[in-house]
């Protein structure tokens, strides 16, 4: 023991030599560091600054800018032990506090943010800021009348880059500044400009924009920057105004990259002028891929506005937009259909400009003041492949276009192996079942390149590998005839593949020694659901590749 205390000395002698500075952990509160402010002040790069279980208001406790290359964490590990209060929210007007002005390269985790009152974080100047494990609760922009517009009561990143992992977002607030009855608020959550966020198992709830003459983005919004979402749900988010747009996010000029998402119960709500995307709005020429995810019950309203128009229950675009294995689910536009081609456009997307695509997607019971799921606006255009649209006949508007290949729309529309069929589906899903016609009846030319590399294998160039629900995008199903194109095994239409257990011999839902029996009966009798190789002949490999497939189980 004294032998290798002499060396960790000796070490650290040497390091100090060199002019290598060794990391300190600096503890909040403590005698040298009673504020959150004065242990920051004091830490240099490499440092900790632990934060014991409290609660931490007041001067010391709020605005610090943090210069250093650093981590500022809660000790304990346990986000909510650790909180740093904002000031009384219920005065008029409310003193502008924030917890920090990132600068640097920082870590900020394991701790809670709640009832700050001006960006609870501002990350700017080139910084970047990651954050894990962060509760930001209840934060706000309160209203103002300053005439400014309001961003991010939970975050504002600028110019810089910024990773949120497994943080929760609740209840922030961006209300409008009270300027003669006007004013803008962007970003219930976050604001980005001209910045780089990613953000992987988060959770966004109830956020709101609250904009009187204009707001966008319940959630996030951003412009200029580019997002990555990974595995991250928004629900009951919402943005309220005379114009709105994006209830859980709006995105303007940037790219949108969103994977394994869930997008519920978000509303964009306009009283005068138009509405767009009730979970997104994608706009101003931006780029946004949208693979694996699912929109359920989401709305644009406008049944109170009285101009312009309303689009997109759950996703408006009027840039470039690529959709891969997405669910559209009982999303709504809502409000009157009034003129030629109506008012409230496409219960589940609507595209008023640019193009988008649109493969291995579900569109089911969405609903809109025109009837329409989907709706393409003049000038605009939409294709559509293994797509299955059961919400009413899709809608283009003059000088829109929509095409399609091997999908199932209702109403029909020409293309090659296109289909207007009542799909059979499992019961309480909308997955395929054995027999329907959207079976088997995918084209492989429409398998695109999985971009956003929803199997996490690196390659981002191979066809689309996998179905919304992680299972292999191409599965034969031996009791449903090939009516699709290419080299079997075909894909099948929508966002989901009909998964066949083929050792389950006896289809009773479980592999068992009855599978073996029922094999062994079929071999017997010369069937040909015997030939379990597919080489024609029925032989001992067959007992053989049965048994491998029972081994690798369902």
């Amino acid at each position: 023991m004294l032998e290798q205390r002499r060396t960790a000395l000796c070490a650290s002698a040497i390091l100090s030599l060199a002019g290598i500075a060794l990391a300190d952990q600096l503890t909040v509160p403590s005698p040298e560091y009673p504020t959150i402010g004065a242990a920051i002040a004091a830490a240099v790069d490499g440092d900790e600054v632990l934060l014991l279980d409290g609660v931490y208001e007041g001067t010391g406790n709020w605005d610090a800018t943090v210069f250093a290359q650093i981590t500022i964490r809660g000790a304990s590990g346990d986000a909510s032990a650790v909180v740093i209060q904002g000031p009384d929210l219920s005065g008029f007007p409310v003193d502008a506090h924030r917890a920090f002005r990132v600068l640097d390269d920082v870590t900020i985790a394991d701790l809670t943010l709640r009832g700050l009152s001006n960006s609870a974080v501002l990350v700017e100047s080139a910084a970047t800021a990651t954050f894990r494990n962060v509760l930001f609760d209840g934060n706000i922009i309160p209203d103002n009348d300053s005439c400014e517009t309001s961003f991010g009561a939970a975050a504002v990143v600028e110019s810089a880059t910024a990773t949120f992992d497994q943080c929760v977002f609740i209840d922030n607030v961006a209300y409008s500044p009270t300027c003669s009855g006007t004013g803008r608020a962007f970003g219930g959550a976050i604001w980005a400009e001209s910045a780089r966020l990613t953000l992987r198992d988060c959770e966004f709830t109830a956020n709101r924009v609250s904009g009187s003459e204009l707001g966008r983005g319940g959630a996030i919004a951003a412009t200029e920057s580019d997002l990555r979402l990974e595995r991250t749900t928004f629900a009951r988010n919402a943005v309220t105004g005379d114009a709105t747009s994006g209830g859980a996010i709006n995105t303007e000029r940037g790219t949108l990259e969103v994977l394994g998402c869930r997008f519920e119960d978000n509303r964009a709500t306009g009283s005068v002028f138009g509405v767009l995307g009730g979970a997104i709005n994608a706009s101003r020429g931006g780029v946004a891929t949208i693979t694996n995810t699912t929109f359920a019950a989401n709305t644009a309203d406008g049944r109170f506005a009285d101009a312009s128009e309303v689009g997109g229950g759950a996703i408006a675009s009027d840039g470039d937009l690529t959709l891969v294995n997405v669910l559209f689910e009982a999303n709504e536009a809502a409000g009157p259909c009034v003129g030629s081609f109506g008012f409230a456009h496409g219960g589940a997307l609507y595209v008023y400009g640019g193009g988008a695509r649109a493969f291995h997607v579900t569109s089911v019971g969405n609903t809109s003041g025109c009837a329409a799921g989907v709706h393409v606006a003049g000038g605009a255009t939409l294709f559509l492949g293994n797509s299955i649209v059961r919400d009413g006949a899709p809608v283009a508007d003059p000088g829109g276009t929509i095409e399609a290949t091997y999908s199932n729309i209702e109403g029909g529309l020409a293309g090659e192996g296109n289909i207007d069929a009542a799909p059979i589906y499992q019961p309480g899903s909308y997955r395929l079942a054995s027999g329907s016609p959207g079976v088997d009846a995918g084209s492989v030319d429409n398998l695109i390149a999985d971009e956003l590399d929803m199997d996490g294998d690196g390659d981002t160039s191979e066809p689309t590998p996998l179905d919304l629900d992680g299972n292999a995008r191409r599965s034969n199903d031996p009791a449903t005839p090939d009516t699709g194109s290419g080299t079997a095994p075909l894909p099948d239409m929508g966002a989901y593949e009909l998964v066949v257990c083929i050792a389950d011999f006896d289809g009773d839902g479980q592999l068992t020694l009855f599978d073996f029996l029922a094999f062994q009966n079929a071999f017997d009798a010369g069937e040909p659901a015997a030939d379990f190789d597919g080489d024609g002949e029925l032989t001992l490999f067959d007992f053989l590749a049965f048994q491998n497939a029972f081994d690798a189980g369902c």
